[in-house]
């Protein structure tokens, strides 16, 4: 899988600026945030999200499995003035300073991770009490207008190891977070928004 983002890395953020949908999808993951300084990006990939953070943010520490990926999100985050460190590795593997960000986002990623009831762990544990964990992820639909991707989605899915039937709320809740899922672009993507309790010590 990660070969896959090694050899779309120099073109991905051109492609995906093409893709106005996508644009209003990570906006809205974007403000599902809040107003953080410091966010840590679950599959950072190229980048490409650093564009919809809020305009708090001033830190960002991205972990993503393909390095090329990486080396572009260091030009993009210099461009746009932000302090980054980009991590090699999968977020289930990866252990962060507990409580030491604002908040959280994962934009197509968690669906990539095989581990990712893991991957959620460590980002709990990393956001500070009452902040929050926003993912943004495909779902499979079976009604509606949206019902009609499916097959093509499932094409991309395929080629990018995604998994796209997955239910990250009761994880989360599972963990102690408040969570919310709403759904978007007609259900085929849902927004789920997660805030772990102020008095947790996870």
């Amino acid at each position: 899988m990660s070969s896959v983002y090694e050899r779309s890395a120099p073109v991905y953020n051109a492609v995906s600026r093409l893709l106005v949908f996508e644009r209003k999808l990570r906006n809205a993951a974007a403000q599902a945030l809040g107003a953080p300084e410091r966010v840590l990006d679950v599959g950072c990939g190229t980048g490409f999200q650093f564009a919809h953070l809020p305009a708090s943010t001033r830190h960002v520490i991205g972990v993503d499995i393909s390095p090329s990926s990486l080396a572009v999100a260091h030009q993009v985050a210099a461009k746009r003035g932000l302090a980054f460190i980009g991590i090699v590795g999968d977020m289930a593997d990866t252990i962060l300073p507990a409580h030491s960000f604002d908040a959280a986002i994962g934009v197509f990623s968690m669906s990539v991770i095989p581990r990712w009831e893991m991957a959620l762990t460590r980002c709990v544990k990393a956001v500070k009490p009452g902040g929050k964990i926003v993912l943004l992820e495909q779902e499979r639909v079976t009604r509606g207008t949206a019902r009609l991707f499916n097959p093509l989605a499932q094409v991309v899915n395929q080629l990018l190891g995604a998994d796209n039937t997955r239910s990250y709320g009761p994880t989360l809740e599972a963990m102690g977070c408040s969570v919310e899922k709403h759904p978007a672009w007609g259900g085929l993507y849902a927004l789920t928004v997660a805030v772990k309790p102020k008095a947790a010590a996870r």
